[in-house]
């Protein structure tokens, strides 16, 4: 699988050619869609589920590194994870939110090698995350944003203060008119970490949404948003309505407020 997906990234040093191909991605995260139980917020969660008011007074609890995690998850999701009391908290925890202890396991692996696990619905990973009580839709969205960030951190290496933004593209010359191994690793890792996430979560759909416009930013595409982006904010928007994604595309997107009402109305994806 890593040989055609290297195939479709590279070469990368120009927009004619190796287009990455948004269909042929749709397709491979839905390999690891199979039937999975919903798990219950451990012991852990409960207690911070009580202490926990919203957003900011979650992550006041916490030591600087892990509160920079949990700023890192929030911009790689557009800015839109909120709760108000403990009901929304619990819900967004459902909807792969991860706490402390997801994180904490996810730093403990590899991205391509979570990933893999995470997508194999046999492996022993299902185990150990039954026996640790881990949250294994946050562990996917964490092994994605962990992958966000090391990509845009090795490209700057080559590109400084890149990011994925598609609305701003960065025009990419490499040295040499080759792309680095280094970034060649980084952006397989980022497809496989995406290709693990699924969008039966409102947090696994805005992860989505959000590698298909890093994809746009890295082919240099059109800025416009997407249909396959609006369906996944649809589909957050409808897994969870407190997290404000109306108010978002209004502001962000108004030209295309309207078909996105209609296809969180009509739950067409």
């Amino acid at each position: 699988m890593t040989a055609i997906l290297v195939s479709i990234l590279w070469p990368r040093d120009g927009v004619s050619e190796g287009d990455w191909s948004i269909t042929q991605i749709s397709e491979l995260s839905e390999v690891s869609e199979s039937k999975e139980r919903n798990q219950l917020p451990s012991d852990a969660a409960k207690r911070q589920q009580i202490e926990a008011v919203n957003f900011a007074t979650f992550i006041s609890q916490m030591n600087n590194e892990q509160q920079n995690a949990y700023l890192k998850l929030n911009n790689e999701l557009f800015g839109l994870l909120k709760f108000s009391n403990e009901t929304e908290f619990g819900v967004l925890i459902q909807n792969g939110f991860p706490l402390v202890a997801d994180i904490e396991f996810a730093s403990g692996y590899k991205i391509q090698e979570l990933s893999n696990m995470v997508m194999d619905e046999n492996s022993d990973l299902h185990t150990k995350i039954a026996e640790q009580k881990i949250n294994i839709k946050a562990v996917r969205v964490v092994n994605f944003v962990n992958a966000m960030q090391q990509a845009e951190k090795i490209i700057g290496y080559y590109i400084p203060d890149y990011t994925f933004n598609p609305e701003d593209p960065v025009s990419i010359n490499w040295p040499n008119g080759e792309t680095p191994e280094q970034v060649k690793e980084a952006m397989t890792d980022l497809v496989f970490a995406h290709a693990s996430v699924k969008s039966d979560t409102a947090l696994g759909s805005l992860a989505r949404a959000q590698f298909n416009m890093a994809m746009r930013a890295w082919n240099q595409e059109r800025p416009e948003v997407s249909e396959l982006e609006l369906n996944y904010f649809a589909q957050a928007g409808r897994l969870m309505p407190q997290l404000e994604i109306d108010a978002y595309i209004s502001k962000r997107y108004p030209e295309h407020y309207q078909h996105y009402i209609e296809l969180k109305m009509n739950e067409v994806y």
